[in-house]
Order: C-alpha cells, then sequence, then structure tokens
C-alpha cells in the first residue's frame, strides 16, 4: 500500500479551491444580477392580473352569491344513524414469573483458623 504524497494532495487541494473560487465569481460576472426595471416589469404584470381578475368579478354571469341549491325531493332520504359500537377491552393476562432459584448450599465457615503448612519450622 502506497503511503499519501501530502505535498501533491496539498498543492491539488489549493487548485481546487482557487478553481472553484474562479468559476464562482467569473459567473457573477458573466450573468450579473437582474436590474430594478426588470422588477419593475414583473410587478406591473402581477398588477395587471390583478385588474383582470377584479374585472371579471364583476361581470353579471359571475355573481358572487351562493351556489344554486339544488330542490329538496318529495320525501327527504333517511341516512342511517351509526352508532359506534363499544370496543370491548381485553384484559392483559397475568405476568408469570418464574420461582427463584435456590442459592447454592454454603458449609458454614469453621471457627478453627486452618493449621500452617510450614512443616514445622519456626517463625523467624
Amino acid at each position: 500500500m502506497q503511503s499519501t504524497n501530502w505535498p501533491a494532495f496539498g498543492i491539488g487541494m489549493a487548485a481546487g479551491v482557487a478553481l472553484s473560487v474562479s468559476l464562482y465569481f467569473g459567473w457573477s460576472l458573466l450573468r450579473p444580477a437582474p436590474r430594478e426595471a426588470d422588477n419593475g416589469v414583473v410587478s406591473a404584470n402581477v398588477v395587471d392580473e390583478n385588474a383582470l381578475v377584479a374585472a371579471n368579478a364583476e361581470r353579471p354571469n359571475n355573481s358572487l352569491g351562493p351556489p344554486p341549491q339544488l330542490r329538496p325531493e318529495a320525501e327527504p332520504v333517511s341516512v342511517p344513524v351509526t352508532v359506534p359500537q363499544p370496543v370491548p377491552v381485553r384484559a392483559a393476562p397475568p405476568v408469570v414469573r418464574p420461582d427463584t432459584r435456590p442459592e447454592p448450599y454454603d458449609p458454614p465457615p469453621d471457627d478453627e483458623p486452618p493449621p500452617d503448612d510450614d512443616d514445622g519450622k519456626p517463625e523467624e
């Protein structure tokens, strides 16, 4: 496996950053920001569109009254009333836990200490 050539990597990164910055500013020079006159044309179109909507609303066949209603029928249609059915509540089953395991038997400790295994050598 080859090791990274850090000087070449740094030069490549610097060149990439320089290219990105130059493209960003170069594009802004090629395509300048929209002028104020363009914004005025857009707002004039919106005003004209609003005027058309208002003029359309004033025409006699475009009344703002309620829509025409259907005539009631001779016999009213009976709509069935649905009553929500109660949902049966199910009780959760009881949690059954197994009995605890019995603790292993530990014999009680002896009261007498164990004999020394020094083969009869005196302590020094």
